[in-house]
């Protein structure tokens, strides 16, 4: 077994990685005082695991091996180290012609073994090299003053040496591990007999609470049966009850549906019939023309016969002259007879166009009452039509009527006017009829008025409506988001209370203990600090921040219920845990009138029992809380980095100066 070769990289003044082959006979490394020919041996060393910085010539560190830096090179991260063994001769125990051992140490304070490439620890690769002599404790290795130490030294020193040398070591190292475990194995004995004498007496209590505890786990299971038989016989019931209100819900939309085709078939409806009555409106206009057109015809009809009535006295009045002149003359009789023939023949004209006008007469006033009758008949449709309108619509209808017959009332008494005016009558007729169309005009003004006021009572209900219209959609609306937005924040309710109940984010020791807690295996378990405390709104990243993995610690009622949880954990192989006392643990409240602008002490901004003041105090007492960063520079450097800061947003300054962010 010798040495092939050495490689080099950040040890000492090695900072580039470096291999030095070493031949068969004698490797010699020659160079002046301060040249790093020991850094070459204390390399070796080193590899082979030495743990002791002082024997590499380091001044107390083990990372004072790993290269420092110069002004022109900055410092490496790490010192490795890997050195080649022939193995040709199987000296060494490992099935390889060549063994590669190696070492690495960071700065960060990690250090990796290797044999072959393999991670293995150093305890493994000094019972490699034993009986070698090539171990760290070796005698192949012969440093400055390693001679002078051997002859000085005493008898059990030069033995080891010796040891090592004849190739008992090995056995010695063994027998030294073998006696060590024995002894381990005797205390584990004693520990067992003391464990057993005291579980022997717990043997009869513990039936009993095995007895218990199996009857409470019966108990535990049909309760747990009947928690879901209830949970199921609850789901089934809420999903009836939304079953119920969806079926509702699609009732009162159906009939909301079913209105809205109601109210646009009405306004259909509506428009028809506003359109019928504007027909019949200008139907009852043109029927009342018509009518002043015959009364006007009846009019001139009456001023004829009037003109053949003074003419049949005009000439009564001729024929009674010239029968007083006849009587009188007593002459011209035959030319009389003949004039008296011609006047009586001119007589029967007259009476025969006097009766040919009072035929047209009859014939106009029975076409003035076809037309008066059609017009009530149209008056009687009307009114037909009206009375399926709303009330609104009807009285609308109503008006204009009213105003249409005032119309034709005021053009009749016009023309009633017109005519007194050209036939002579008594100024007293004249003034009824002249008061009689202003009373009318003056009712159809107001007619007018009330009409137009109709109008716009109409058009505002009709803004109503549609302004109602509008606000139930946006009601439906804002219901629908709002049942979206109950499901959603019910779903994470559910959620987040099955992550309470799991205890999700907290450590499996922190788990376990409460679990036991529940399930009475544990007594005094009052839960962890989260628990405990209500936070005021804002400071949250504050208070998790201050307390950081205290967060997890459990408040136990006493020292007794502490240690028992404890060794239900070392029992159970569940991990560790920390546990605070009520009745152990105390604390301290910073003064709080040392403080300025926002700062306030942590344990100020949490809620909890007064029963728990000594752990708040313990936890937040002298921890202080500020607004910025800024503001807890001040503070600190006021308080002289003795209390540790924490900003709302999570920033902290430790005791002692330092930064987390």
């Amino acid at each position: 077994m010798v040495l092939k070769e050495l490689e080099i990289q950040g040890f000492k003044s090695f900072p580039d990685r470096i291999k030095i082959p070493i031949d068969r006979g004698i490797t010699a490394v020659v160079g002046p005082n301060g040249s790093g020919k020991s850094n070459i041996s204390d390399a070796i060393r080193w590899v082979l695991g030495e743990t002791s910085s002082r024997q590499l010539r380091g001044a107390g560190k083990m990372e004072d091996v790993i290269f420092g830096g110069t002004q022109s090179r900055g410092a490496m991260g790490f010192a490795s180290v890997n050195l080649t063994v022939d193995n040709s001769d199987r000296r060494i125990d490992v099935n390889a012609d060549e063994v590669v051992i190696g070492r690495k140490y960071y700065r960060s304070g990690e250090s990796e073994y290797s044999i072959n490439g393999q991670n293995v620890r150093l305890k493994d690769i000094y019972e490699l090299f034993l009986d070698t002599g090539l171990g760290r404790d070796g005698y192949s290795i012969i440093g400055q003053g390693r001679i002078a130490e051997i002859v000085g030294a005493k008898s059990a020193e030069r033995r080891e040496i010796f040891e090592e040398a004849s190739g008992i070591a090995r056995y010695r190292y063994r027998k030294n591990e073998a006696e060590r475990r024995l002894a381990s194995a005797e205390d584990n004995l004693e520990r067992l007999h003391d464990i057993l004498d005291e579980l022997e007496s717990r043997v009869g209590p513990l039936e009993k609470e095995s007895a218990k505890a199996q009857q409470f786990l019966e108990l535990s299971a049909r309760r747990k049966e009947l928690e879901v038989t209830l949970w199921v016989d609850s789901v089934k019931t809420a999903k009836e009850t939304v079953r119920g209100q969806q079926r509702r819900y699609e009732t009162a939309q159906a009939d909301y549906d079913r209105m809205t085709a109601e109210i646009e078939a009405i306004d259909t409806s509506t428009e028809g019939i506003r359109a019928e009555m504007n027909r019949l409106t200008m139907e009852v206009d043109r029927l009342n023309g018509e009518i002043r057109t015959i009364t006007e015809e009846v009019a001139g009809s009456d001023s004829r016969i009037a003109v053949l009535n003074n003419d049949i006295r005009h000439n009564t009045e001729t024929m009674a002259d010239l029968s007083r002149q006849l009587e009188e003359s007593g002459a011209g009789r035959e030319s009389f007879a003949a004039q008296m023939q011609e006047h009586r023949a001119g007589i029967e004209t007259i009476q025969k166009t006097i009766e040919q006008l009072d035929g047209q007469i009859r014939e106009k006033e029975e076409m003035l009452r076809r037309i008066q009758a059609e017009n009530a008949a149209t008056g009687e449709r009307r009114g037909q039509v009206t009375g399926v309108l709303a009330e609104l619509t009807e009285r609308q209808t109503a008006e204009k009527v009213r105003a249409a017959g005032c119309e034709s009332t005021a053009a009749t008494a016009a023309q009633r006017l017109e005519s007194l005016q050209n036939e002579p009558a008594s100024g007293q007729g004249l003034e009824e009829l002249e008061s009689e169309l202003a009373d009318t005009r003056t009712y159809l003004n107001t007619l007018e008025e009330s009409l137009t006021r109709l109008e716009n009572v109409k058009n505002g209900l009709n803004l109503k409506l549609s302004s109602r219209q509008k606000q139930l959609e946006e009601a439906d609306g804002t219901a629908a988001q709002l049942n979206r937005q109950l499901e959603a924040s019910t779903q994470r309710l559910q959620l987040l209370t099955d992550l309470e109940r799991n205890m999700n984010g907290y450590q499996h020791s922190v788990k376990t203990v409460m679990k036991a807690a529940q399930n009475h295996r544990l007594r005094g378990i009052i839960g962890p600090v989260s628990s405990i405390l209500t936070v005021q709104p804002g400071y949250e990243v504050a208070i998790e921040t201050a307390l950081g993995f205290a967060l997890q610690n459990i408040v136990v009622d006493g020292e007794t219920a502490a240690k028992a949880a404890m060794a239900f954990l070392r029992n159970e192989r569940a991990g560790r845990a920390t546990f605070l006392p009520l009745d152990t643990v105390k604390g301290s409240h910073f003064d709080a009138s040392r403080l300025t602008g926002s700062a306030r002490v942590a344990s100020s901004l949490v809620e909890y029992d007064p029963k728990y003041n000594n752990i708040v105090a313990n936890l937040l007492g002298r921890i202080i809380v500020v607004d910025e960063i800024e503001e807890a520079s001040r503070v600190a450097r006021a308080l002289d980095y003795r209390n540790r800061i924490v900003t709302a947003d999570g920033q902290v300054i430790n005791a002692g100066g330092s930064f987390t962010g």
